[in-house]
């Protein structure tokens, strides 16, 4: 029987501790080459995860917002390129946003512009949109619950 050094050992199991650790935190993944990258957000109480990521010009982004937080929180961003489509972009979240405004939160019942994009979840909820990021640039996303963007619940998307 080989003994190792305890040293190694240890640099050993650091290593795959270390692995499966990254692969467990892991928020962005990319599927194959040409496919729509999918980028899972997590909002706590005042902050994203991952507080930036990047994507190619011309991607069609899946965005998975997930709200592991104990109250309403939601994921706005302007739409790289412009205005778009509501209806391609969005789906129904915009009425489902009205609608279980009340629900959760009396306050949260606000206009969604035709340039911006927008998610909410209430505690333990998802939300999911897809849109295509036309053009280059950095682009700011933010929870617009009163309060919550000025404590920092704010984060970057990067188009390359």
């Amino acid at each position: 029987m080989v003994r190792l050094p305890r040293v190694t050992f240890l640099l050993i199991m650091m290593f795959i501790g270390c692995r499966q650790d990254a692969e467990r935190n892991q928020l962005i993944e990319k599927e194959p080459l040409d496919a729509a990258p999918r980028i899972r957000i997590v909002a706590q109480e005042m902050e994203f995860l991952p507080i930036s990521f990047r994507v190619r010009e011309g991607d069609e982004v899946l965005i998975e917002f997930k709200n592991d937080g104990r109250i309403l929180h939601d994921w706005n961003m302007r739409i790289p390129g412009g205005q778009a489509d509501q209806s391609s972009i969005m789906g129904n979240a915009t009425k489902a946003h009205t609608q279980n405004a009340d629900a959760h939160h009396p306050d949260h019942n606000h206009p969604v512009s035709a340039d911006q994009l927008h998610l909410m979840a209430g505690p333990g909820q998802n939300a999911r949109l897809k849109f295509r990021a036309i053009r280059s640039g950095t682009y700011e996303y933010y929870c617009s619950i009163p309060g919550h963007r000025e404590a920092g619940m704010v984060g970057l998307m990067y188009v390359e």
